[in-house]
């Protein structure tokens, strides 16, 4: 996963709570979570809610194209999941929550 950042001073903003990432990623087609060509982006991580959801579903949904698990894991966060934050501890928040 790659997480880039800028050290700027902005307000607090709200984080995405897990309820409502999964009410939002419950829209797209089940089929996306099945796609190991398919990338994701979080253009203003914060906490990495958004993105540790989406590599739940992954982890799921490409267990019969990757079985071995490490593998599968080293392919999403290298390969399928992206991030932008506004400060180098927001980055580094969302790295955790992630990993």
């Amino acid at each position: 996963m790659r997480v880039l950042s800028r050290n700027r001073q902005y307000p607090a903003s709200p984080v995405t709570p897990p309820k409502l990432a999964n009410e939002i990623l419950d829209h797209p087609p089940i089929e996306i979570w099945q796609d190991k060509d398919a990338r994701f982006l979080d253009p203003f991580c914060k906490s990495g809610v958004l993105l540790r959801e989406i590599t739940k579903r992954l982890l799921v949904g490409l267990g019969k194209q990757i079985p071995n698990q490490q593998k599968r894991i080293n392919h999403i966060m290298q390969n399928q999941i992206f991030g932008l934050a506004i400060t180098e501890l927001t980055a580094l928040i969302s790295r955790r929550s992630v990993y």
